[in-house]
């Protein structure tokens, strides 16, 4: 009887992780996407998080530079409505790290959300009008693509339709979704051998193509070449023919994308990775002192921009610039020791979403506020997996998590 009850409880609680993974991962921008997004950090804090962690000194570095940096903010500018949200945010996903314990992630679910990314990205491929239509009411632009202005937008989207980001309108926002499904149903589906997969992995790969992301291709690599060296080094034959399907995956990507590394947002043009660390170098020079080691919390618009100034601001064109930004120097230094921390303690489960961080050279992770708390969910539920026992049996797997219930 007290088995079946733990069973239950442990069933109960995977529930509730997969639902509020397929919610917030297909919920589109709004103003109540906020609050959607806070209600599930709420509810996985209160149902999902095991244990408490007492809080150590790397970890109190990145809450105290999250906590200055808004003071700094709250005292000294007019703060934006979703910078509470995302203080809030931050704090929270920080302070009750992890967030949740060893639960499972139902390699179905993972595989619907697919089809409907890959769907969605045909839509706008094949240009089919009426459903796009109905797309665009339901998921409307997000902050950073409305900072950038409708029309470029769809000038861009215009110019270069075979770069498709489905539901997400932006290629690279696509492509962050989609290796996040990539490493969770990797890790979920070790040990399963069936033909699910291939229909996986076939849509994976399209959706891919269809992103013309060459940051997407150069994470997916990494996470394949990490992922066989880790878990599958005896299969030799195997790890080299998934290189070269990557490595062609990557040429392709990098053939139909047009836009090269190369940025074309009101006639300015320039390699996107030269002008990502331009932009970081004259926000140094031309930032007051106490700005540039505590930052500014109040920014309106963050990530995936370009070169603007929109106020008198001016807007980082990757998360890393955005730190800088909005946590000051003192912020970026403490956050690269909470997650070296993390690859210290984690196993390889945990290093393997860890890969994920590159996105912050050209894209937003912490700052983007839904696939904040969906990373850190799934960071948090791997972080706490016991790998070994899930390598020798699916079933001891499940039978230790009952255990730390």
């Amino acid at each position: 009887m007290y088995i079946d009850n733990i069973k239950f409880t442990n069933n109960n609680k995977s529930n509730i992780l997969n639902i509020l993974f397929l919610i917030n991962i297909l919920t589109p921008y709004s103003s109540w996407a906020y609050y959607v997004q806070i209600f599930s950090l709420l509810l996985a804090i209160l149902f999902l998080k095991g244990e408490f962690i007492s809080i150590d000194a790397k970890t109190f570095f990145i809450i105290f530079a999250i906590i200055i940096s808004f003071f700094f903010a709250f005292f000294w500018s007019k703060i934006s409505i979703d910078n509470y949200f995302r203080f809030f945010n931050l704090f929270l996903l920080f302070i009750f790290f992890p967030i949740s314990k060893n639960y499972s992630i139902k390699p179905n679910l993972l595989l619907f959300i697919l089809v409907i990314i890959f769907a969605s990205q045909l839509v706008y491929f094949f240009n089919i009008t009426p459903i796009i239509d109905t797309i665009e009411k339901i998921y409307t632009l997000d902050p950073h693509q409305n900072a950038l202005g409708h029309g470029a937008l769809n000038e861009l989207s215009a110019k270069y339709a075979f770069r498709t980001g489905g539901i997400y309108h932006n290629p690279n926002n696509c492509g962050e979704y989609l290796t996040l499904i990539m490493v969770i149903y990797i890790l979920e589906t070790i040990n399963v051998k069936n033909y699910r997969n291939y229909l996986f992995y076939f849509l994976m790969a399209g959706s891919i193509i269809l992103t013309g992301s060459r940051t997407t291709a150069i994470v997916i690599l990494l996470i394949i070449f990490y992922y066989f060296l880790s878990f599958k080094r005896s299969n030799k034959k195997l790890v080299f023919y998934l290189i070269i399907i990557t490595l062609t995956l990557l040429i392709i990507s990098n053939n139909l994308r047009i836009f090269n590394l190369k940025y074309d947002v009101n006639n300015k043009s320039d390699g996107s990775l030269i002008i990502k660390f331009e932009i970081i170098r004259n926000y140094i020079l031309h930032t007051n002192l106490i700005s540039l080691i505590w930052g500014n919390f109040n920014i309106n618009a963050l990530g995936n921009i370009g070169l603007f100034k929109t106020n008198g601001m001016l807007f980082q064109d990757n998360e890393i610039g955005s730190i800088i930004q909005a946590l000051g120097l003192f912020g970026l230094i403490a956050l690269i020791i909470f997650y070296y921390n993390i690859f210290k303690k984690g196993n390889k489960f945990s290093n393997l979403v860890l890969i994920l961080i590159l996105w912050s050279f050209s894209n937003s992770i912490f700052f983007q506020f839904k696939f904040s708390f969906l990373y850190m969910l799934i960071l948090s539920n791997y972080f706490q997996f016991d790998f070994r026992a899930l390598l020798i049996s699916p079933q001891i797997k499940e039978l230790n998590s009952y255990q730390n219930i």
